[in-house]
């Protein structure tokens, strides 16, 4: 069975992951910071079968989605880390009302295939937010046998 997906990159590859941003939502989520105002945001690893992640096929979830980001940053774009890093830390600040955010390098990684579909969102802010905390933004990993059926795997909300 063939789908189509307007204005929509495919590929062949085993792992592949999108970001998929709607249009200005009327309707955002948000982290929430500790007592002290502070959010804190650990990489992980996305694709490769890991335990962690293997199950997730698409989030809503804003943790998730920044964790992503962050995990691309921290392990893919050593020359704009700064650059990225300062941006989202004040899309986050701004949104959320923290006094503080701070991103840990844990070894996360993302499957080389889904490298690169992720600078366009971090050179934005408000592709940024949108992506982040509107309701309808959500990230899609799809991974070995994975043909995109919506009734595998899991979606977190």
């Amino acid at each position: 069975m063939i789908k189509i997906r307007p204005q929509t990159f495919e590929t062949n590859s085993s792992s592949s992951h999108a970001l998929v941003i709607a249009k200005a939502s009327s309707d955002y989520k948000t982290l929430l910071p500790d007592e002290n105002g502070k959010i804190v945001i650990e990489d992980d690893v996305f694709g490769h079968g890991h335990e962690s992640t293997d199950k997730l096929r698409r989030t809503y979830d804003p943790a998730l989605k920044t964790t992503y980001l962050v995990t691309f940053i921290l392990n893919h774009e050593e020359s704009r880390v700064d650059e990225y890093t300062d941006r989202l830390k004040h899309v986050i600040m701004k949104h959320t009302g923290a006094t503080l955010v701070e991103f840990v390098h844990n070894d996360g990684n993302i499957d080389h295939n889904s490298v690169d579909i992720q600078t366009d969102v971090l050179s934005d802010d408000n592709k940024l937010k949108e992506f982040i905390f509107g309701t309808n933004s959500y990230l899609r990993i799809a991974s070995v046998g994975d043909d995109y059926d919506e009734d595998e795997g899991e979606d977190v909300k």
